[in-house]
């Protein structure tokens, strides 16, 4: 129950399932933890032209993507989570140009000391509300310290808490053998892998 986020896969994946503009869009909405965002903010954080974006934006309403909402002048925009397939996006946005991708951006300067690095908990299951932290494994030798100062800019891009642990690749090995484990409950579980990939996994354990 895991799925490898590899970079140039899941670019390829997003950039031909979608054009640019549509892209960048769902990707600002869906990350904005439900907050609605108007045309201008959309355009900015985008840094597409506004007009494109707005002819966008009247597309993604037309068939129900995104919801609009009036607050004064302002047309306010954002992800209708009551769209039959808003689970299915939101998972491919997270895994692909969202949550997933800016976590192995940041994790790349320390790549070669981590073992495996995997997200887990309520956003990789998909059920994660405004509030969830992204939880996030990593076997192999990196100071806390070090891991957050290297994830901080992801933490400003992504206005979630990361919420990082790490573990050697001995009490890892060892933790895994044990059913009643957190490590080995949480390897069961859906996982979104970073760094790594399943075959990893099976000779770690």
């Amino acid at each position: 129950m895991s799925t490898i986020v590899d970079e140039m896969s899941t670019k390829n994946l997003a950039n031909a399932l979608f054009p640019l503009t549509r892209l960048s869009i769902l990707r600002e909405l869906i990350l904005s933890n439900g907050k609605s965002i108007h045309l201008r903010e959309l355009a900015r954080r985008t840094g597409l032209d506004a007009r494109g974006v707005q002819r966008e934006v009247r597309n993604l309403l037309d068939v129900g993507i995104i919801d609009e909402e009036k607050s004064g002048n302002q047309k306010l925009y954002r992800i209708n989570e009551k769209c039959p397939v808003y689970p299915e996006l939101k998972m491919l946005i997270i895994k692909t140009v969202g949550v997933a991708d800016e976590i192995r951006k940041a994790l790349e300067p320390l790549k070669n000391k981590i073992k495996m690095a995997f997200i887990y908990g309520s956003i990789a299951k998909g059920n994660e509300d405004s509030q969830s932290d992204i939880d996030l494994m990593l076997v192999g030798d990196v100071k806390l310290e070090v891991l957050f100062k290297a994830l901080s800019d992801a933490h400003y891009k992504l206005k979630r808490v990361i919420n990082p642990s790490t573990i050697s690749v001995n009490e890892f090995k060892e933790r895994l053998t044990d059913d009643e484990d957190f490590i080995s409950r949480i390897w069961k579980d859906q996982k979104i892998i970073l760094i790594g990939n399943e075959d990893e996994f099976k000779r770690l354990g």
